[in-house]
């Protein structure tokens, strides 16, 4: 069974690589604001929310190793005393993340 599962992930990675490519750009996009820490917040929790509720609906195909970094951007974006988000946007993107996975699994 082990054989099986090595070889079927040799055949399918080339076609997977993208997806780990994007994600891992995704998850460097705050840093290209980190000069504007509103902004940079704010990146840092819809990117983090995004991952991770991609390396949910991926998770079969091994999106499962973002979910760290998805946490860390998460608390990445409320680590600054001096920087409020607004609440819209603190409440709308964790919800946006819960609705997009039933979505996209079923």
């Amino acid at each position: 069974m082990a054989g099986i599962l090595g070889a079927f992930g040799f055949v399918v990675a080339p076609y997977l690589a993208h997806f780990f490519f994007l994600s891992a750009a995704a998850a460097a996009l705050p840093f290209l604001v980190r000069d504007w820490p509103k902004v940079f917040a704010g990146a840092c929790l819809v990117v983090g929310m995004g991952l991770l509720a991609w390396a949910v609906i991926g998770a079969a195909v091994g999106m499962f190793l973002f979910i760290p970094v998805a946490l860390l951007l998460f608390v990445a974006a409320f680590a600054d005393d001096g920087v409020r988000l607004s609440g819209w946007l603190v409440v709308i993107t964790p919800i946006a993340a819960v609705t997009a996975v039933p979505v996209f699994v079923h």
